[in-house]
């Protein structure tokens, strides 16, 4: 909402007035025909004039300045390198959570208010910059007073002394937070199923490939597990797809409480899901398979009724040497589930060694 005083800086219309005028235009001729003390007073005036009209000129603009920073959320700051100490705007000091407009804050100050996750990035990004007297732009977070956390996005300069050392900064500092909260988001749902909120296909299989990518450094092994439900269809047709949304998401909720601390679940799309599972857990395989399918079996209840819920499974574990990627390894777990799906609907299968 505006502040009265952003409201009070505008004319009826909601516009900024314009900028007053600096120039007092009177006939010079017409002053040097009068009288020498009266042609002083008239002087004297017209200083007088420029000088207000300077000075609401000047306040005009700052004002300007203040509406811009407050609408973007922009606060401009200086920074002494010699002391560390930063001084800045009204809207500086609040996006730094200070209460006073015309805080000033010490080195340790800041580095307190960083968030501890971005502090080593930021702090060596700032000490390179002063080294080399070079311009940045930092994104970082912030803690506030309130425990809240504030994503900010801070463009510097540098300024040299005359022996050619950093000694002075200036920038912005600029509200950043809707827009990564948005980008969260928005990089969450590419990545997770909307109705489940598992992993989806593309998150699963990024997983896979850096599990691959780690198995070249420490030699764990890698398992997948496949899941195709066998009653999704039939509580489609006989209840709606709600009663098939309800299957999923159960399905979904119990694959997730199952590997909860030992690896991953994914729902791949349609009626499939799967596990992924490293280390020691992809030893476990067959166990955490079969229970899986213990917990999948379980009837699902849904407005008032009780669903069937069975699925088939088929898993594979990477053997070094020779599953060399990881479409490899998953069309061996696939082969397996379809083996499962073909002999013994209901059934966990697990593909032989390669």
């Amino acid at each position: 909402m505006e502040s009265s005083a952003s409201a009070g800086a505008r004319d009826a219309g909601g516009i900024m007035p314009p900028a007053p005028s600096t120039r007092v235009q009177i006939d010079p001729d017409l002053i040097a025909h009068l009288p020498a003390d009266l042609g002083d007073l008239v002087r004297q005036e017209i200083d007088r004039q420029v000088a207000l009209r300077v000075t609401a000129a000047v306040a005009h603009d700052r004002r300007l300045l203040e509406l811009a920073q407050e609408g973007g959320r922009i606060g401009v700051f200086e920074i002494d390198m010699r002391s560390g100490r930063s001084t800045g705007s009204a809207m500086w000091a609040r996006l730094l959570g200070q209460p006073d407009s015309t805080a000033c804050v010490d080195r340790q100050m800041w580095i307190e208010m960083v968030h501890p996750d971005d502090r080593e990035r930021l702090l060596n990004a700032v000490a390179k910059a002063v080294a080399l007297g070079c311009d940045t732009a930092l994104d970082y977070r912030i803690m506030l007073p309130d425990g809240g956390i504030r994503w900010l996005h801070s463009r510097n300069l540098i300024e040299k002394d005359e022996q050619g050392r950093s000694h002075r900064a200036y920038g912005t500092l600029q509200d950043i937070t809707d827009r990564k909260l948005l980008e969260a988001q928005i990089l969450h749902n590419a990545n997770h199923d909307s109705l489940t909120g598992l992993p989806n296909r593309r998150r699963f299989m990024e997983e896979v490939g850096q599990a691959f990518a780690e198995r070249e450094r420490t030699g764990q092994q890698i398992a997948v597990a496949l899941f195709d439900l066998d009653d999704l269809k039939p509580a489609n047709d006989r209840y709606g797809h709600e009663a098939g949304d309800a299957l999923l998401t159960a399905t979904a909720c119990r694959l997730d409480r199952v590997v909860a601390t030992s690896g991953m679940a994914a729902r791949l799309g349609g009626d499939e899901f799967a596990l992924l599972l490293k280390g020691p857990s992809a030893l476990r395989l067959r166990t955490i398979a079969e229970q899986s399918l213990q917990v999948i079996h379980r009837p699902v209840t849904f407005s008032d009724r009780l669903l069937r819920s069975s699925a088939s499974a088929g898993g594979a574990v990477d053997v070094i040497g020779h599953d060399s990627s990881p479409e490899l390894l998953l069309r061996r777990a696939d082969m397996a589930l379809y083996a499962a799906k073909r002999h013994a609907r209901g059934t966990y299968r697990e593909a032989p060694p390669a």
